[in-house]
């Protein structure tokens, strides 16, 4: 049997997930994304607009090669604005993957105080 025709079969065994109703709540946000959300911020805050530090230690990215926008065009095929997805625009100053290193590092050496912030917070959430 080829290994492709196994994975059409666990498709067909899976089942369907039902979509949610719009105004369902949402699940409460955890300690860690509260803090990844406050840690977010500062470090966007913290990247000058025009700087890009993805790649620090690759010089072709540092003078710009590969460093395209990959969304300037969001118009759909016949020249109308297609819909929105309600997420936010990428900022292009940092890639998500550096992002998270960088929050998990300090996450992993956050203090016994503010770790009981934000688990305080969590809890005042999920209430």
């Amino acid at each position: 049997l080829p290994v492709g025709g196994n994975i059409s079969m666990k498709r067909a065994k899976q089942k369907k997930r039902k979509k949610k109703e719009k105004g369902t709540p949402k699940r409460p946000l955890s300690a860690y994304n509260i803090f990844f959300q406050e840690e977010r911020k500062k470090i966007l805050e913290d990247i000058p607009e025009n700087e890009d530090i993805n790649n620090e230690s690759d010089e072709g990215k540092k003078e710009g090669k590969g460093s395209e926008n990959k969304n300037e065009d969001k118009n759909g095929p016949n020249g109308t604005k297609s819909k929105s997805s309600g997420k936010k625009k990428p900022h292009g100053k940092i890639s998500f993957e550096h992002l998270a290193k960088i929050i998990g590092t300090r996450w992993k050496a956050l203090d016994p105080e503010r770790l009981a912030y934000f688990k305080a917070s969590a809890d005042k959430d999920s209430e």
